[in-house]
């Protein structure tokens, strides 16, 4: 799977080139270079604004579902940690990659309790559990995610819970794509080599209480067009 930044960059770039089609080679690269630093600069403010925002939604004690890891979700539980909030989660094996494991690993390192639960188990945790946390590859038209494979299924399962579901994302992974079903995933995600799965789903926005990013915390609904202004 294209990691979240090499799908966003693949995105621009080819955005990029089609709105330079009479550039030459050379200045072509400069202006994706010019972008690329943007980009970084933007991706670097974002986070430290997303821990900003996300201090509104803590209150002690509280169990957590993420599943597999994000370095986004990552930075936010141990900035709870430090603010001295006590948290406890569960998090995903996330397969095929098992990214569970290395979340485990590094909230582990942080003394953070976290027990790693298979995928097929988040049915019978979820009642558990006070919110989900999700992280994102992209967001696209309609404040709808794309992320890794099993999201989908999270997020329904929370629904039927009535447990409320958060994602965590800067606001330059949202793009002008606007998946209709699972099927247009397979146009904008790689599927796995020798398998007819894909390696990402898209999860509807009606299934996400809030999309908290460097611009706030907002329904999918509300804060989708204008996030798209950026590009």
């Amino acid at each position: 799977m294209l990691a979240a930044l090499e799908f966003l960059y693949h995105i621009i770039v080819n955005k990029e080139i089609s709105n330079n089609v009479d550039l030459g080679m050379d200045d072509l690269l400069k202006t994706l270079a010019k972008k690329a630093r943007k980009l970084s600069e933007h991706a670097l403010r974002a986070k430290d604004k997303i821990m900003k925002y996300s201090s509104r939604i803590w209150r002690e004690d509280l169990t957590i579902l993420i599943h597999g890891y994000s370095s986004t979700i990552f930075s936010l539980l141990k900035n709870a940690r430090e603010m001295g909030f006590k948290v406890n989660v569960f998090v995903t094996e996330a397969r095929p990659l098992n990214e569970g494991e290395m979340m485990k690993e590094k909230l582990d390192a942080i003394h953070i309790p976290t027990s790693l639960i298979l995928d097929a188990s988040v049915g019978s945790i979820m009642p558990k559990i006070d919110y989900v946390f999700l992280g994102a590859e992209a967001v696209v038209e309609n404040g709808g995610i794309i992320n890794k494979i099993g999201s989908l299924t999270i997020a329904l399962c929370a629904k039927s819970h009535k447990k409320r579901v958060y994602v965590f994302t800067e606001s330059l992974k949202f793009i002008k794509k606007y998946p209709l079903n699972q099927k247009d995933i397979s146009t904008l995600i790689p599927k796995m080599e020798s398998h007819e799965n894909l390696m990402a789903d898209y999860t509807p926005p009606e299934y996400i209480t809030s999309l908290i990013t460097d611009l706030g915390i907002s329904p999918p609904s509300v804060v989708a067009n204008e996030l798209i202004q950026f590009f």
